[in-house]
């Protein structure tokens, strides 16, 4: 049996609904699906108990501890011999149930990646892995950390794949329930951001034998309703905590040196997502000289200093150089600006 875990918490309805339906279309798909409610409003009760007609669904309440709690509870729950996560605005391919009971026979894979789509504007894009079949990417030290290398980068090493979802996801994959539990591998519910990326490290790190299988099953919802994302205060404080997490891991692990790059590329991107979701965020109320100092003490900062003045391949591609400069000297006016400009120009080619 394959326990899917669904965490929910306010999830409109017609994209949850969508997701539900494409898990439950197989009738006869030994499955399990566990809701787990992270604290919703009571007005969500009554849907999400509404799915309990089908007998093999079961739903959990939690108070708002949030997804990785949620998770957390799915995987203490699971009752199936493997388990996988599908967030309640996504949903899978009919047909997924057979292609993945597939994979289920004579294997000793601790997990399996497998492929999907990001849906935005109506349209569903294709992701790209760099990963091939008939490898095993756990029996080296060396497979594995180009693997975690490339969750962490978000898909840019070792091929700049600009993935809609990456192998740093908990999505897209089918876990053995023994060797998750052997392990003792679970979300950590001190981190509030990334936590997934975390979670994904040591499920490869601890693995024995990783393999790919090239279907595309998993839909990702892009929500594209706004250009720079909600505003998150404090955001920039649950970064830090994310990379001092990262940091711990590679010492402990002994692989800070082939993590490195990758390191440095995330330090990038997220520098880039606090600058746009936090300290010039039109909803944040502060003065500009206010928000100008914040900012720039939060650049000061490692790993983000060394990653606006880092010499790896992709920092060195001509965008990446431009935001650096940008930053450097102050200029978070024209980024702003000019990463509002982009969204809209490939809003536009989307369409």
């Amino acid at each position: 049996m394959i326990s899917i875990i669904v965490p929910f918490y306010c999830t409109k309805k017609e994209y949850f609904d969508k997701c539900m339906t494409s898990l439950l279309s197989d009738r006869d798909a030994d499955i399990e699906v566990l809701i787990v409610d992270d604290g919703s409003s009571e007005e969500y009760k009554s849907s999400l108990l509404g799915y309990t007609e089908d007998r093999r669904v079961r739903v959990f309440f939690e108070n708002h501890c949030g997804v990785s709690n949620a998770r957390n509870v799915g995987i203490r729950e699971s009752k199936g011999e493997w388990l996988m996560f599908v967030d309640s605005d996504d949903y899978l391919e009919e047909g997924f149930y057979k292609i993945l009971n597939s994979m289920t026979w004579n294997t000793d894979a601790d997990f399996f990646f497998f492929n999907g789509y990001g849906d935005r504007y109506g349209y569903s894009i294709k992701n790209k892995f760099f990963l091939k079949e008939d490898v095993d990417y756990g029996d080296t030290l060396e497979k594995k950390c180009m693997v975690m290398s490339s969750g962490l980068s978000l898909g840019r090493t070792p091929q700049h794949l600009k993935c809609f979802y990456t192998l740093g996801s908990p999505c897209s994959k089918l876990i053995n329930a023994n060797y998750i539990r052997k392990k003792n591998i679970v979300f950590d519910s001190g981190v509030t951001f990334a936590e997934d990326t975390l979670f994904s490290l040591s499920l490869i790190m601890n693995a024995e034998h990783i393999y790919y299988v090239d279907c595309y099953l998993y839909h990702y919802f892009l929500n594209a309703q706004s250009v720079t994302g909600k505003f998150r205060q404090g955001l920039s404080n649950e970064v830090d905590a994310f990379f001092e997490k990262v940091f711990s891991f590679m010492n402990k692990n002994g692989i800070r040196d082939k993590l490195e790059e990758s390191y440095y590329i995330r330090a990038f991107l997220e520098a880039q997502r606090c600058i746009r979701q936090e300290f010039f965020h039109k909803d944040n109320p502060k003065k500009g000289i206010e928000k100008q100092r914040e900012a720039r003490e939060f650049l000061s900062k490692e790993p983000y200093n060394r990653a606006l003045h880092a010499d790896y391949p992709y920092l060195n591609e001509k965008a990446c150089r431009i935001v650096s400069e940008l930053y450097i000297s102050g200029n978070f006016g024209v980024y702003m600006q000019m990463y509002g400009l982009m969204s809209k120009i490939r809003r536009v080619l989307h369409k």
